[in-house]
């Protein structure tokens, strides 16, 4: 268990944490690190393509957030009222 924790957790989390807690969308990230893994280790490079991807999808999703805010609040209403099961 500690081997996996180690190689899975720890790597990833070093090989992150710089780059994490100075990232804008760091509370909004869904990325999952299981993603950036291949047979060796993690890939810095596939986790930094997946962490560009992922923050240009959030911040297009902002955007559309703000401008339905901006134009027709009451449908931002109407959303909140979805139960989703």
């Amino acid at each position: 268990m500690v081997r996996l924790q180690r190689y899975y957790l720890e790597e990833y989390e070093k090989a992150s944490v710089e780059q994490c807690k100075n990232c804008w969308a760091v509370n909004l990230c869904n990325m999952c690190y299981a993603a950036c893994y291949r047979e060796n280790g993690i890939d810095i490079e596939a986790k930094n393509e997946l962490c560009t991807y992922q923050k240009d999808q959030l911040k297009g999703e902002l955007i559309m957030y703000h401008q339905v805010l901006e134009t027709n609040p009451e449908l931002l209403e109407h959303i909140q009222d979805i139960e989703i099961i």
